[in-house]
């Protein structure tokens, strides 16, 4: 197998963990959007910094993992799908 496979399937299993929380929309404008998901949020004392949900929960090493991947295998299909022309 070579590298870049098992790359892919490594990013592939880890970003299956990965759960998307639905968006809640009011009135055309989303309160919780996607994007929101790995900020990273400094301490009171500014030493030290933490990786956050969108709903303020800070996230674990395993959950910064998934999300990495599952962003990554998202960009890469989507990449992918630009260049041969296929719709989403």
């Amino acid at each position: 197998m070579k590298k870049a496979d098992r790359d892919l399937k490594i990013m592939t299993e880890s970003a299956g963990k990965w759960v998307d929380e639905t968006v809640e929309v009011y009135g055309g404008i989303p309160m919780n959007p996607y994007y929101l998901d790995g900020r990273s949020m400094r301490s009171v004392s500014g030493r030290s910094e933490q990786t956050i949900k969108r709903d303020g929960t800070i996230m674990s090493d395993e959950e910064r993992k998934s999300l990495m991947n599952y962003r990554l295998l998202q960009r890469k299909q989507w990449l992918g799908n630009k260049i041969t022309g296929d719709k989403i």
